[in-house]
């Protein structure tokens, strides 16, 4: 009898381990068909990128502004194509920014929200990174009034202000769950956007 049930035990515990590698398996297979390349890119490249945009986040700004600034008002012969290159650096540059963070939640002791929460922190920092990238690509394409501007614009300003909503209530929890400069780009890209989708209606 003793016998019998170590047998069906036995079988019970080889099924469910060839259905968790089934499993495993049929995840990893689903992964690498389906996530972009950029999970498989060097994790170093990501992590320089990101830095590059956290030290310098405000240059990138006043470029970009500037990029704006001088095709809208200027008679410069080539400043269409300063903004096409601006907004694409910019828009790239963000964009893997979003997936070079690889703290899920800061190195502090007392992070000031519950830990249900906690996935707000990487959420809120992809988030903007990604409709950062999805705006700059929507001011380009409304400056050179190319189709399909009002759709990015739309998207990008709509990302972006539930991010500037999330990252203030994470500062108001505790400051250093988010940096400053990340809610100032934010809210320096909602009101580019205004400004594009008001002169645009």
């Amino acid at each position: 009898m003793n016998y019998v049930v170590k047998l069906l035990v036995s079988k019970k515990k080889d099924r469910s381990n060839n259905e968790s590698n089934y499993i495993s398996k049929k995840l990893c297979i689903t992964r690498s068909f389906f996530l972009p390349y950029i999970f498989n890119m060097n994790p170093e490249l990501l992590l320089k990128i990101n830095g590059l945009v956290s030290k310098y986040e405000y240059p990138f700004l006043g470029l970009l502004i500037s990029s704006i600034l001088i095709n809208q008002l200027t008679e410069f012969e080539f400043r269409g194509t300063l903004l096409i290159i601006t907004c694409s650096i910019l828009a790239v540059a963000y964009f893997f920014s979003a997936f070079g963070d690889v703290h899920n939640m800061p190195s502090i002791k007392k992070p000031g929200i519950d830990p249900k929460w906690h996935f707000l922190v990487p959420f809120s920092k992809k988030l903007v990174a990604i409709s950062s990238a999805i705006s700059c690509m929507g001011i380009l394409f409304y400056s050179l009034q190319w189709p399909g501007a009002i759709n990015q614009l739309i998207a990008g300003g709509s990302a972006l202000m539930i991010c500037i909503v999330i990252m203030l209530y994470l500062r108001h929890k505790n400051e250093d769950l988010i940096r400053q400069s990340l809610l100032i780009r934010a809210i320096a890209l909602v009101t580019l956007l205004g400004y594009a989708g008001y002169f645009a209606s």
